[in-house]
C-alpha cells in the first residue's frame, strides 16, 4: 500500500509538472498573439465596407473636411476605416504635408498606382493597420519621410512594391502579408526600423534593406521569392530568428555592410543558405543551413574579419566537398575562447575544411547538433525552478522513507 501511494504522488507530480511546462511554453506565445489579434479585422470585407472614391488630404483641415471621427490627437487621432476604394485614379488613399495623427484601417484598396500613400508627415502620426491593397501598379503601401510610422497586419499583393518605405526611420512592420508582388518589403534610408512577423512569399525580393543602419529584422518568414532578406549598406543590423526558405537564390544576403549579426536564422531549400559581398566584421551564430543547393555561408573575397560558430550546416552542397566557402581575410570559423565551431553533418573528425582561396578550416567542428529547441528565456527559468524543485522534494522524500524504514 505505501508502495501504491508513492507511484501516486509521483504520477500526480508528473501531471503537475507536465501541465506546467506546456502552460509556461504557450504563455508566451498566448500573450505575444492576443496583442496582435486586437488588430485583427474583425468582420469579412465583402460584409462590411462602404464604397468610396479616392481620399486625398493635403492639409489638415482635409480631415474634418472629410468628416473623419476624431481630433487629430495622439489619443484621438482621425480614423478612416472600413471603406472599399477601388479607383482609377492614381491613388486609393493619399495623405501628404501633415502634421494630425492618423489611423487607416480595415480598408480594400485598388488604384492605378498607389494604394496608400504617405508622404511628408509628421513622425509618430501615421498608424496604417488590417489593410489589403492589391492591384496597384506601383505600391501597394508607400511611405516618404514619415518617421515612427507604424504599420500591423496589412496584406499587399500582385503589386510592383507591396510596401515600400523611403527616409523614414524608426518606424515598426509586425504581421504584414507581402504575396505575388515584385518586391515584398523595401526600406530605404529608414534608420533603426523594426520588422517582425512579416510573411513575403512569391515576390522578386521577399524584405529588401537598403541604407537603413541600425535596423532590427525578427521572426520573419520569407519564401519562394528571388532573395529571402537582403540587407545593403545596413551597417550594425540584427537578423533573429528568421526563417527563408525555397528562394531561389538566396535565404540572406548581406552586402556592403558591417557589424551585421545572423542568430538563429534557418535558410534551407535555397540556392545559397547566405551570402556575405563585400561585408565585413559580422557574426554569424545559431544559424540552421539546410539542404541548400550551393553552399550553406558563402563569403566573398571582400567579406573580412567575420566570426562564424555555433552554426548548423546540413547536407548543403551534396554536389561538392565542402558546404561553406570562405574567400576573404581573417574570417574565423570558430569560438577561439570557447573553442566551439560548427556542426557539419558527416563530417566524422578533426579539421574541417572549407572551399575557397582563404584557405579556412573550422578547428573545433561541434559533434551534434543541440540547441536547436528555442524556448524563450523566461520559459527557461521557470521550467528549471520547477525541475530544480520537484527533484529536492522527491529526493527529500526518498530519504525520508529510507529513514524510516531503517527506524522499524
Amino acid at each position: 500500500m505505501k508502495k501504491k501511494a508513492i507511484m501516486s504522488r509521483r504520477k500526480i507530480i508528473v501531471i503537475t509538472v507536465t501541465t506546467l511546462i506546456i502552460f509556461s511554453l504557450n504563455m508566451s506565445t498566448t500573450v505575444s498573439m492576443s496583442t496582435v489579434d486586437d488588430y485583427k479585422i474583425s468582420k469579412p470585407f465583402n460584409l462590411a465596407l462602404t464604397l468610396h472614391g479616392p481620399i486625398e488630404i493635403i492639409t489638415d483641415d482635409n480631415f474634418t473636411d472629410y468628416g473623419f471621427p476624431g481630433s487629430g490627437t495622439d489619443v484621438d487621432p482621425y480614423i478612416i476605416q472600413e471603406y472599399n476604394i477601388t479607383t482609377t485614379s492614381g491613388s486609393g488613399i493619399s495623405i501628404e504635408d501633415t502634421t494630425k495623427y492618423f489611423v487607416i484601417r480595415d480598408c480594400y484598396i485598388d488604384a492605378d498606382i498607389y494604394g496608400i500613400y504617405i508622404s511628408y508627415v509628421a513622425d509618430g502620426t501615421a498608424t496604417i493597420i488590417n489593410n489589403i491593397c492589391t492591384n496597384n501598379n506601383d505600391d501597394g503601401i508607400f511611405l516618404c519621410h514619415a518617421s515612427f510610422s507604424t504599420l500591423i497586419n496589412n496584406t499587399c499583393t500582385n503589386n510592383d512594391y507591396g510596401i515600400c518605405m523611403l527616409g523614414s526611420a524608426s518606424s515598426t512592420l509586425t504581421d504584414n502579408t507581402c504575396n505575388n508582388n515584385n518586391k515584398g518589403i523595401n526600406l530605404y534610408s529608414c534608420l533603426s526600423s523594426t520588422l517582425t512577423d512579416n510573411t513575403c512569399t512569391s515576390n522578386n525580393y521577399g524584405i529588401y534593406l537598403y541604407s537603413s543602419s541600425g535596423s532590427t529584422l525578427a521572426d520573419n518568414t520569407c519564401t519562394n521569392n528571388l532573395d529571402g532578406i537582403n540587407v545593403g549598406r545596413s551597417s550594425f543590423s540584427t537578423l533573429t530568428d528568421n526563417t527563408c526558405t525555397n528562394n531561389i537564390d538566396r535565404g540572406i544576403y548581406v552586402e556592403y555592410s558591417s557589424e551585421v549579426t545572423l542568430t538563429d536564422n534557418t535558410c534551407t531549400n535555397n540556392n545559397y543558405g547566405i551570402y556575405l559581398l563585400n561585408s565585413y566584421t559580422c557574426l554569424f551564430t545559431d544559424n540552421l543551413l539546410q539542404e541548400n543547393e550551393e553552399y550553406g555561408i558563402y563569403l566573398n573575397s571582400l567579406s573580412d574579419d567575420t566570426i562564424i560558430y555555433h552554426n548548423y550546416f546540413v547536407d548543403n552542397n551534396l554536389g561538392g566537398i565542402s558546404q561553406a566557402n570562405d574567400n576573404g581575410t581573417n574570417n574565423f570559423w570558430c569560438n577561439k575562447e570557447t573553442k566551439l565551431g560548427n556542426y557539419w553533418s558527416g563530417h566524422e573528425k578533426g579539421k574541417y575544411i572549407i572551399d575557397g582561396s582563404a584557405n579556412s578550416t573550422d578547428p573545433y567542428p561541434l559533434k551534434e547538433i543541440y540547441g536547436t529547441e528555442r524556448i524563450g528565456g523566461s520559459s527557461i527559468l521557470l521550467i528549471s525552478f520547477m525541475i530544480s524543485t520537484i527533484l529536492i522534494t522527491l529526493v527529500r522524500r526518498k530519504r525520508k522513507h529510507e529513514k524510516d524504514v531503517n527506524n522499524k
